[in-house]
């Protein structure tokens, strides 16, 4: 199965969904930005596992920018296909990875500790 249709498989907009969803950040933000403005402070790494077109940037960046607040320069977007899909955003204040690499490394260990409690 190609990455191409592995991506596709994955629903974006839940992913995207997910990302925005996050209260727990949203309050800490909120926290952050009484306490004065860090929007221009704030750099953000996406990733990716494959290279992102202009259209699903944007679409990122709109889901990002709801739970970091951030200057669209500051994003650092890039690849690293050992993800195999998802996206991973990352920046001073925010860790999200919703990559297949990441959830199989997940059942991975999950597995183990179900076999060694046998």
């Amino acid at each position: 199965m190609k990455v191409d249709n592995i991506n596709n498989s994955l629903n974006e907009e839940q992913l995207l969904r997910q990302l925005a969803s996050s209260s727990i950040n949203k309050k800490r933000i909120r926290q952050a930005s009484e306490q004065g403005d860090y929007r221009s402070n704030e750099k953000v790494r996406i990733t990716s596992a494959q290279q992102l077109t202009d259209e699903e940037r944007k679409t990122v960046i709109d889901a990002v920018s709801h739970v970091i607040p951030f200057d669209n320069d500051k994003v650092d977007f890039r690849v690293d296909p050992s993800m195999i899909a998802g996206i991973r955003v990352q920046s001073t204040t925010y860790f999200y990875d919703n990559s297949l690499k990441r959830k199989l490394n997940d059942l991975n260990g999950y597995l183990h500790k179900q076999i060694n409690m046998k």
